[in-house]
């Protein structure tokens, strides 16, 4: 467990979780344009990638009241002289029953990957979804590079942005004083 909060919790993902994150991860794929996926992943797929990404980054989900709403997870950044760069992805449940779960999702990760050798985070977005654009300029992002018309998904061409961090030594208590921890309530755990 990396973050104990009353009913919330921030813990690496197991296989198990598989099923809770083809549900979290299908509505994207299958309603929006926000994920380029043409086809909902299978569970041996997923349980594949928690597998193989957690032996070199962090895999974590959010559960509350014992349920998945939420997971995020690093992988490489396309090719090895890249290898001090990380590709993130976060995606919370369609009616995620808390706000700011991809906050505390991205302020865990950022926490391990300072103990890390990784000295970038860099995220694909689609240029369309502002949420998320602005999601990432909140924690530091900043653009990188727009790609017009690079991906097509349902017939439609899409513009993707990339958007980089630079990892410096991250604290979530020091670079996010809105998260405030009680100790005597919550715990942070690193393993």
């Amino acid at each position: 467990m990396l973050i104990h909060q009353k009913d919330m919790i921030i813990r690496h993902a197991q296989t198990i979780d598989a099923s809770a994150i083809q549900s979290i991860y299908s509505p994207y794929i299958l309603k929006t344009n926000f994920n380029l996926d043409s086809e909902v992943p299978t569970l041996e797929s997923i349980k594949e990638r928690i597998e193989n990404l957690s032996q070199k980054y962090p895999f974590i989900v959010a559960e509350y009241k014992g349920e998945v709403i939420g997971f995020a997870y690093l992988s490489d950044f396309y090719e090895a002289f890249l290898a001090h760069t990380a590709l993130l992805s976060i995606y919370t449940a369609e009616n995620c029953p808390l706000k700011g779960i991809g906050h505390e999702l991205y302020t865990v990760i950022e926490f391990l990957l300072s103990q890390t050798s990784t000295e970038y985070i860099i995220s694909t977005i689609v240029a369309d979804n502002y949420r998320s654009l602005r999601f990432h300029e909140k924690e530091g992002f900043e653009l990188m590079l727009t790609f017009p018309k690079l991906a097509r998904k349902a017939d439609c061409f899409i513009d993707v942005v990339w958007m980089r961090k630079a990892i410096n030594a991250a604290s979530p208590i020091i670079q996010y004083p809105a998260v405030e921890f009680d100790f005597e309530r919550d715990q942070l755990i690193t393993e």
